[in-house]
Formats: C-alpha cells, sequence, structure tokens
C-alpha cells in the first residue's frame, strides 16, 4: 500500500513538473524593437538597457530584440510595423506620433523654448500633465507610454554661414521631421523647411539637396553630419523627447507582473539615455570642432520673439485651455530651476 502511494505521489510531481515546464515555455514572449538611429548611439545603448533588463526582470520570459540603424525602415515606417504588429515599441518625435493620434495633441511636447536646460524638461515630461496627454492613446491608437525617452535640445547646422539672428536662415532649406509643429517653427524663424526621414539626412545633405538641418548634438554627432555641414549654431529652439511607446498587441501578451517589468526597464533606462546625453555633450562639441565644424552661441532673445506666434497658431489643434497648461507649466519649471 505505501509502496502504490509513493508511486501516485511520484507521478504527480512528475506530471507538475512537466506542466511547470510547459507552463513556462508557452509563456515566453518574442517582441521586436524598431528604431532609425545609429546601433553606436546612445538611443540604441537605452534600447539594449530596457531589453537586458526585461529579460532579467522576467527571467527571460519576456525577450526583446533591438533592430537599430534604419534597418527596418524609417521612422514613419517604425510605426506602421507597429500598427501591422511586426514591431512591438516605437521611440520617437512626438510629432512623428502626431500621424497616428486623432487628437494630435502629443504634439505639444514640440512646442518651441518651452525649457532652457534638462533638469526643467524632465520634471515636465515625468509629470501628471505629460501622463494624461498620452492617456488616450491606448484606445484611439493602440499605443501605450512607457516612459519618455531622451533625444536632446535641438540646435541648427548648415554649410552656408554661422546663424547668428533669425535673419540669418532666409533662403536656407532646412531638413526637419515630419511634424506640423517643426515646420511653422521653422518658417517663423525664416528658413524654408523641408521635411525629410532620418534615414534620408546624411545623403541629402551631402548632396546640397538641403542646405543644413537641426538636432539634438548627439544626432549630429553619430549621424556624422559634421562630414557634411560646416556650421552649428547653438540656437535651443527646442527640448526635444522620444516617447517610448509600446503596442497593445505585445502589451496583452504579457502578465501583470511581465507588464509591470516592461515599465520598470523602460524608466531605468529612459534616466540612462537622459544622463548619457546630458553629460556626453561638451564632448561631443569639442570633438566635432577639432574636425573642423564651427560652433557659435546664440542669443535666443531674437528666435524666440520669432515664433512667439506659433503658440496661438496651434490652439485649435491641441486646444487652447491645454497650450495654456504645457506653457504655465513649463514657465514654473524654468522658475523652479533657473539656468545657470
Amino acid at each position: 500500500m505505501r509502496a502504490t502511494v509513493l508511486r501516485v505521489f511520484g507521478v504527480a510531481v512528475t506530471l507538475l513538473g512537466i506542466l511547470v515546464v510547459v507552463g513556462l515555455a508557452g509563456a515566453q514572449v518574442s517582441l521586436q524593437f524598431w528604431h532609425n538611429q545609429s546601433i553606436q548611439s546612445i538611443r540604441h545603448e537605452a534600447a539594449e538597457i530596457f531589453a537586458k533588463r526585461v529579460a532579467e526582470l522576467t527571467a527571460n520570459a519576456v525577450k526583446i530584440e533591438v533592430i537599430g540603424g534604419g534597418a527596418m525602415g524609417d521612422s514613419l515606417a517604425n510605426i506602421e510595423g507597429i500598427k501591422m504588429g511586426g514591431n512591438h515599441f516605437s521611440v520617437e518625435d512626438p510629432g512623428l506620433y502626431m500621424t497616428v493620434d486623432p487628437t494630435k495633441r502629443v504634439g505639444l511636447l514640440q512646442l518651441p523654448y518651452l525649457f532652457d536646460t534638462y533638469q526643467q524638461a524632465w520634471e515636465f515630461m515625468d509629470s501628471d500633465l505629460v501622463q494624461n496627454i498620452f492617456a488616450h492613446m491606448p484606445a484611439a491608437t493602440g499605443l501605450r507610454l512607457l516612459a519618455v525617452w531622451e533625444n536632446g535640445i535641438r540646435h541648427i547646422t548648415n554649410t552656408k554661414r554661422p546663424i547668428q539672428y533669425p535673419r540669418d536662415l532666409n533662403g536656407l532649406k532646412l531638413r526637419v521631421v515630419k511634424d506640423p509643429v517643426m515646420i511653422e517653427v521653422m518658417k517663423a524663424m525664416g528658413a524654408s523647411p523641408v521635411p525629410m526621414a532620418f534615414t534620408e539626412l546624411y545623403t541629402a545633405l551631402q548632396h546640397g539637396v538641403v542646405d543644413g538641418q537641426e538636432n539634438p548634438i548627439p544626432n549630429i554627432y553619430f549621424g556624422k553630419f559634421y562630414e557634411v555641414q560646416k556650421y552649428l549654431s547653438l540656437s535651443a529652439h527646442q527640448y526635444s523627447c522620444v516617447p517610448l511607446l509600446m503596442s497593445e498587441i505585445g502589451w496583452k501578451k504579457l502578465s501583470a507582473a511581465q507588464q509591470e517589468a516592461v515599465v520598470k526597464a523602460a524608466q531605468e533606462a529612459m534616466w540612462y539615455g537622459r544622463r548619457k546625453t546630458a553629460g556626453a555633450e561638451e564632448g561631443f562639441l569639442k570633438e566635432m570642432v577639432g574636425k573642423g565644424l564651427a560652433v557659435n552661441e546664440v542669443d535666443s532673445k531674437p528666435f524666440r520673439e520669432a515664433v512667439a506666434g506659433v503658440y496661438a497658431q496651434f490652439e485649435p489643434t491641441f486646444g487652447k485651455e491645454l497650450v495654456q497648461k504645457v506653457l504655465s507649466q513649463a514657465a514654473d519649471m524654468r522658475a523652479k530651476y533657473p539656468r545657470k
């Protein structure tokens, strides 16, 4: 009798072990993360850290394959890949998310001259206001905000002349993100904006299709635009974030614990990217100057005056009340953390 009981118990343990193994195997989720930045870039580093931490926090039950360098297409192709189900994460300019956001209000984060420093911008981007701006996205677009990642503070490069005043931009063709806000900002400053994918930009600069472009210092550095540009003017006309969004298709494949792990990893990678970007800018500038790029400081006052009408211009798109909330909270951040 005792032997029979032991045999039954042993069979039960064996079956339980098989069920556990099968359950774990069945729970494994493979996801893809496409982006268009260089695989040497800080953004790619952050994406790899994110993927590694997700694997660690889920005991390898969730695996994320990061595919960078624009291998899967430009920014809009990556966003389209999410809609089609092949891609599961996107880290792009808010202006590009306007293409899928029926309310368009994620483009609020593209307004010019909101912040003077990273500290101001980071506290704003982690606020309830920004969470609310993205709150409708899962239901409206199938995309969910995980964290607001870093792109940097945008400046202008070109081949013609240093930019000191808005009038210096007259007649210059500048590549911009395919973003309605940035197009109007560049028009207000006096430039002729040319919307173009980042993956096409180096060649366009090389062959004179455009005279210049505007991007954060790390993007200029890793994109090697200093090879095909003569002047970098530190206009600091926009703090540029890249919200990390996840598809609802991918999100719903995860257990509650796995979802929590993904959000935690996204936040950790966010802070890595922020600190690395802010800390690396000075070194990148010195290296680019050493390679022949001429860098000049810019008095922002005439540029701020030139773009002042852009805020009201987009009130019909974003809603006057929401635009005023963003401007007011940004002003609070500037007062709380004044530039030294």
